[in-house]
């Protein structure tokens, strides 16, 4: 017999250990479905559904294929920040990355636009793969990032009814001063000599040549990853 658990109560306390780092053990990454009729199962592990081969054999009938030998490992995933602490702090702000050091997150991911001035700036926008940048939502003025030089960059304010902003319109408020748009020079400053890996997405034209030539400046070849998108 197989017993469904609690998906949604799961997730929140997998977060919280996998922010912890506590997922060793018998912890299983997301746990959906036990054998609740073994009988050499503790009450416990049973009640809480964190029981790896459970887990396993459970997945493996269910989609009907053959069990992996990935979660013998017992190893846990790897943590990154996407655009940094999101929650927390603004999107891919200086704070925000700072946070995901002090959390000891393994990786932070950040999206670096070159400005007609020549300067390499942090920043997502909105607009799609094809077309990146665009300062409407984000910033609550028309426009690209690729128009502004980085001064002009530096002086844009936030908007803090953006729903995609997780920190939430209060924060957004109430750091309005201190949001802003930092160069990629400060932000891998701020983050070299810390053991996380830093993934770089190359947005926007003529990108990836002069943020290789600074991470090679700044001597941190073995920090950075690279991705990007190839439009044809």
């Amino acid at each position: 017999m197989v017993s469904f658990v609690n998906k949604q109560s799961l997730m929140s306390e997998y977060s919280q250990k996998l922010l912890s780092h506590d997922v060793t053990g018998s912890i299983a990454p997301m746990p959906i479905a036990i054998d609740s009729d073994n009988e050499s199962l503790s009450s416990l592990e049973k009640e809480n559904g964190y029981v790896q081969d459970g887990f396993k054999n459970s997945l493996s009938s269910l989609l009907n294929v053959k069990s992996s030998d990935f979660f013998k490992s017992r190893r846990r995933p790897l943590v990154c920040g996407h655009r940094g602490n999101v929650f927390s702090s603004l999107e891919n702000t200086r704070a925000s990355f700072l946070e995901c050091v002090s959390m000891g997150c393994d990786s932070v991911e950040l999206d670096v636009f070159l400005l007609k001035c020549g300067s390499l700036i942090v920043f997502h926008g909105g607009g799609d793969d094809a077309n990146p940048g665009c300062l409407k939502d984000y910033c609550n003025t028309n426009g690209n990032i690729l128009d502004l030089t980085a001064v002009e960059a530096r002086s844009l304010t936030f908007n803090p009814h953006y729903k995609e902003f997780a920190c939430g319109p209060e924060y957004v408020q109430r750091k309005i001063r201190e949001n802003y748009i930092p160069t990629l020079e400060e932000v891998l400053l701020d983050l070299k000599g810390s053991n996380i890996t830093i993934k770089i997405e190359l947005k926007g034209p003529n990108t990836a040549e002069p943020v290789i030539a600074l991470v090679k400046k700044m001597d941190m070849v073995d920090q950075c990853h690279y991705s990007s998108f190839e439009h044809s």
